[in-house]
């Protein structure tokens, strides 16, 4: 096994990032924009602002600055295809952000460069030279290595988001005690709906990327209940952040990889990643689409030369192949047709999960996936049922990730099956929904305003059973008023009484309450 090396983070790496402009995220003429789009427009504007650095920018006739960007590696970078690149770049040219000479090849890329900005976050005043300049948010480089390539850009731009807000935490510290908890730690707060107003995306998706965030730990949060200035209790979510202090070495062998798949007659395909035209008979593993690949220098992200992430969780079996023309990799990664039909089985059944839940189900074999999935959908369509909610399993993605983790360390210490722990499995998830239920039910009413409500739907279902049971008499009422109120009498108070004591005789007698149970009147 390969022993990783890590290489501290610190100096001149840390300070390296991407400006994404807050005009993105607050104007109203980009609200349409996707974080992929505006992604790709950051990638534009610094590759541009390097160039007019080192004095290496184009100029056409009339002296206007562009640049030339190839689409396969803009395409590489945001992890898409180069037609749904293109679908990008034309939004970016609608908006007015860039403009785009097609007549030309390669090529040109125009960046606007006086943007009509309104709203006051778009801009700062600098305190040196007294200019006007946009405001921006930094993207360190750390987010883009390999340790972090299940972060989609809408996570990558939600941890810029809240690293900055905690940068501005972090300055009003020194002065101020008001971002500062009871443990002296410095915190952030972003409210989600504001989150997703920047990012253009719902405030559920905002959840998932949060999620995601704590998964890798990136963030941290916690709840606090506060009184607002209209005596209201709410729910405060503080954000905690966290920086890495060592990223792995990458690996210096360069050595082309192989997968070998064997199929029933145990012919083999070799599919080489340096040889385009070698196509295998069962179809690649494609890469998850909503990972941005990794991260090779300053302005380009590779593709993952791996056919798939699940394929680094499991031990690959390594053996000298004596084919002609492999004589040359012997210690190539070799994949028989069952491994390699276990694996794309187990894909097939984790496919639509949240991805920290499939990630957390990595371990487990085949039958057991089909176990666990089933148990923990049946928890949520229960739970649903019980609290009249719509519960999706991302709303709950990371605690459902803990709940497999801790599943898989009580399989190895009681040495019990799947199957044998499926009671365990069940509680644990239906736990998981309700402290989410918990944490976002309103918490306007106290307990004795929850239980007067509770006593007043009761007595309106006790009069409508009376009614629709004794129809007569009630009719029989109603002709003596004019009102459909009746007026409280104390003859009407005796019959309310002696009718909410038949309900309770008749409940009681098809036991529907327990004997210490009773009806409050």
């Amino acid at each position: 096994m390969e022993t990783v090396k890590y290489k501290k983070y610190d100096g001149q790496a840390a300070q390296r990032f991407f400006k994404v402009y807050k005009y993105l995220f607050v104007e109203d003429a980009y609200r349409e924009l996707t974080p992929n789009e505006m992604m790709l427009y950051t990638l534009y504007v610094d590759e541009q602002d390097k160039k007019l650095r080192y004095n290496k920018a184009y100029k056409d006739q009339n002296q206007r600055t562009y640049m030339i960007y190839k689409d396969e590696f803009a395409s590489r970078f945001i992890g898409c295809k180069e037609e749904t690149l293109r679908k990008y770049k034309a939004h970016l040219e609608e908006v007015g952000l860039i403009k785009v000479d097609r007549t030309k090849k390669p090529q040109r890329i125009y960046i606007n460069q006086k943007l009509k900005v309104n709203h006051h976050a778009s801009t700062y005043v600098d305190s040196d030279s007294q200019e006007t300049r946009y405001a921006f948010i930094q993207v360190p480089h750390f987010l883009l290595s390999d340790v972090y390539r299940h972060l989609t850009w809408s996570d990558i731009l939600t941890k810029s988001l809240i690293r900055d807000r905690f940068a501005l935490s972090i300055k009003h510290s020194k002065s101020s005690h008001d971002y500062i908890d009871g443990k002296g730690r410095v915190f952030a707060t972003f409210p989600l709906q504001e989150l997703s107003r920047c990012l253009h995306i719902s405030q559920r998706k905002v959840q998932t990327c949060i999620n995601h965030l704590k998964g890798l730990n990136l963030i941290a949060t916690s709840r606090v209940k506060f009184m607002n200035a209209t005596g209201q209790v709410r729910n405060s979510l503080r954000f905690y952040v966290y920086e890495p202090i060592a990223l792995p070495v990458p690996s210096n062998n360069k050595e082309s990889e192989k997968m070998v798949i064997v199929d029933d007659f145990n012919e083999a395909d070799i599919i080489d990643k340096s040889v385009s035209e070698s196509k295998p008979r069962l179809s690649e593993m494609s890469n998850h689409d909503y990972l941005p690949h990794n991260y090779t220098s300053s302005h380009t992200r590779s593709i993952n030369t791996r056919t798939n992430d699940m394929y680094d969780m499991y031990k690959e079996r390594e053996e000298n192949n004596t084919l002609p023309n492999q004589t040359q990799h012997s210690n190539s990664n070799i994949l028989n047709y069952e491994d390699y039909k276990t694996l794309h089985d187990k894909q097939k059944v984790i496919k639509n999960l949240p991805k920290l839940i499939q990630i957390a189900l990595t371990p487990y074999s085949l039958n057991e996936l089909k176990e666990i999935k089933a148990t923990i959908l049946k928890g949520k369509a229960s739970i649903n049922r019980e609290l009249f909610q719509t519960f999706t399993l991302e709303d709950v993605e990371l605690d459902l990730s803990h709940v497999i983790h801790n599943l898989q360390n009580k399989r190895k210490a009681t040495n019990e099956s799947i199957t044998d722990l499926q009671a365990y499995l069940m509680t644990s998830v239906i736990n998981v929904f309700k402290q989410y239920y918990n944490s976002i039910k309103p918490v306007d009413d106290t307990e004795e305003q929850l239980e007067a409500r509770f006593d007043a739907q009761l007595k309106e279902a006790v009069h409508r059973i009376h009614k629709y049971r004794y129809p007569e008499s009630i009719h029989d009422e109603s002709k003596q008023v004019d009102n459909k109120t009746l007026a409280l009498t104390p003859e009407r108070e005796q019959k309310i009484k002696k009718g909410l004591e038949q309900f309770q005789h008749e409940i009681q007698h098809f036991d529907l309450l327990t004997d210490n149970e009773q009806i409050s009147i």
